[in-house]
């Protein structure tokens, strides 16, 4: 991989869309797509998740899904409010990553939350 390719990927958010249930009842789980924006031809994830992982655990999910080391800040953003792993290592103030969990943040289909890796 060349070195623009790579600073390409690391500093392109990702969009978690397509959103599903895979499964109700006590254990709900949600199908999501997680793509990289902006990068051709397109680079995609469809990984299974519990609802109730914490945005802290997906961050380490989409790191392993990717390929990537965690070398990076990273930031979530839905409706404009941001959510940080690290405050004191964040551009942005915002809510504790481990504190929400997915299912709080997307309730239906086509729910958006952007992953942004690579602050820097």
């Amino acid at each position: 991989m060349t070195n623009k390719l790579r600073e390409r990927l690391l500093v392109t958010g990702l969009l978690v869309e397509d959103c599903r249930m895979a499964t109700s009842g006590p254990d709900p789980r949600y199908q999501i797509r997680i793509h990289l924006n902006q990068i051709s031809p397109p680079i995609w994830r469809d990984v299974i998740v519990p609802a109730e992982i914490s945005l802290a655990w997906l961050h380490e999910l989409i790191q392993e899904a990717m390929g990537w080391m965690d070398l990076h800040m990273h930031q979530y953003t839905h409706q404009g409010v941001h959510y940080v792993g690290d405050a004191e290592e964040s551009f942005e103030d915002g809510i504790d990553e481990a504190t929400v969990s997915l299912g709080q943040l997307l309730q239906r289909v086509g729910d958006e939350l952007i992953y942004v890796y690579d602050l820097g």
